[in-house]
């Protein structure tokens, strides 16, 4: 499988014929239990200027959001090729207690790629030049995947790293 195979497969995201329906109660106990107080009610169920569908909807039911950021572009790297995710509206970064999603907002639909903590050799902040990424290096069956996503737009370094320490294996 090819790196554009499999991001076609990652890319899949809630129906986008229809909109979600939104629990705003389910978000308001979501938020309330989050590390990261950039993680409101408003932010997880707030859809059309930042993502097609809300944040909430990308979440599971058994599934905790603990940080959030925004960003720009999405790269991802299979090492021999890399694919640049510019959302047309916004990159929403969420980091829960068992995954990372990475939700490219489109006008039509959003892009939404997923990544198990199971699945993470590594994760890390690259601060070395202008730009900010979060960094998640992923073996998923054999394929080997790294994501960039650029949160250069209202950086919180603090709570970047805190992310990262939250999946358990920042580089030494």
């Amino acid at each position: 499988m090819g790196l554009l195979d499999l991001i076609d497969r990652l890319a899949a995201g809630p129906d986008t014929d229809a909109d979600p329906d939104v629990d705003e109660e389910r978000a308001a106990r979501l938020a309330a239990d989050a590390a990261d107080p950039a993680i409101t009610a408003d932010a997880l169920t707030a859809s059309g200027d930042r993502t097609r569908h809300p944040l909430v909807a990308y979440v599971e039911d058994d599934e905790q959001p603990e940080y959030l950021f925004r960003g720009g572009t999405l790269m991802v790297s299979d090492g021999d090729s890399l694919t640049r995710e510019t959302p047309t509206r916004e990159l929403a970064v969420v980091v829960t207690d068992s995954r990372f999603l990475f939700v490219a907002g489109g006008r039509l639909s959003d892009s939404l790629f997923e990544i198990p903590f199971e699945n993470v050799v590594m994760a890390y902040v690259d601060d070395e030049d202008d730009r900010t990424y979060l960094v998640v290096e992923a073996d998923r069956d054999g394929d080997e995947l790294t994501f960039f996503a650029d949160v250069t737009v209202g950086l919180r370094p603090d709570a970047l790293r805190s992310a990262v320490e939250h999946v358990g294996n920042p580089p030494e």
